[in-house]
């Protein structure tokens, strides 16, 4: 497979303010960016502190009983943050507001079932090249590899490549305000979550799952 280029990825989520990004100064960046974008990174940290204050009790002699409650309830409800559930009313470039696409429910628990089935058959055709496109094109954003494939071989063109970009941004943009708006609203659970016989080629996104934002960004380009 090929490798991801190279250069900062863009990100679906990460970084966005409640007004557009115009900037592209790293500092001004990165003090706009979200609070909520560090509780994606905190189970990382509150894991790797509870291992530390484990070892460092343990170094001293005292009894580990008492903090590690303490150190596993934090984790959990830290780990169990959902990934900005308010991004479907963030403003958006061209549609009126993200619920101006709103899906229709998701399918019942009896069409659920049958989806189910048909996944469980899917994943039992899984061999070495199917998981080598699924982590390819897992490497970054949903948006990630799109703007990667975007530009089209031969010669530079700063003008045309520049508009390509700047509309397939938008879109993707869009795209994502619209698919957590619809998230959101219907709170469905993920496949594994709903049969935990189910095995995921991938770990679940701590977000709804209904609609797929990367097959919502694929259906925007």
């Amino acid at each position: 497979m090929s490798k991801s280029p190279d250069g900062p990825q863009p990100s679906h989520l990460d970084g966005k303010t409640d007004h557009h990004p115009r900037s592209n100064d790293c500092q001004t960046y990165l003090l706009t960016r979200r609070p909520n974008y560090f509780l994606n990174i905190l189970p990382e940290l509150i894991s790797y502190c509870a291992a530390l204050g484990a070892w460092k009790t343990l170094q001293l002699g005292l009894p580990i009983y008492w903090v590690l409650p303490l150190l596993l309830s934090l984790g959990c409800s830290i780990s169990s943050a959902q990934i900005e559930p308010n991004a479907g009313h963030w403003k958006t470039w061209v549609l009126t507001a993200g619920n101006q696409l709103r899906l229709l429910p998701p399918p019942d628990e009896a069409a659920t079932r049958e989806e189910i089935a048909q996944l469980k058959d899917i994943a039992k055709q899984r061999d070495a090249a199917t998981l080598d496109q699924i982590v390819w094109w897992n490497a970054g954003p949903p948006g990630y590899r799109w703007t990667s494939i975007a530009i089209p071989p031969g010669p530079a063109n700063a003008t045309l490549h520049s508009r390509i970009m700047a509309l397939l941004s938008v879109a993707i943009y869009d795209a994502t305000v619209a698919a957590w708006d619809s998230k959101y609203a219907y709170q469905r659970l993920h496949p594994t979550a709903f049969d935990p016989s189910l095995t995921a080629a991938l770990p679940n996104p701590r977000s709804p799952s209904y609609p797929s934002e990367h097959a919502v960004v694929a259906g925007a380009q």
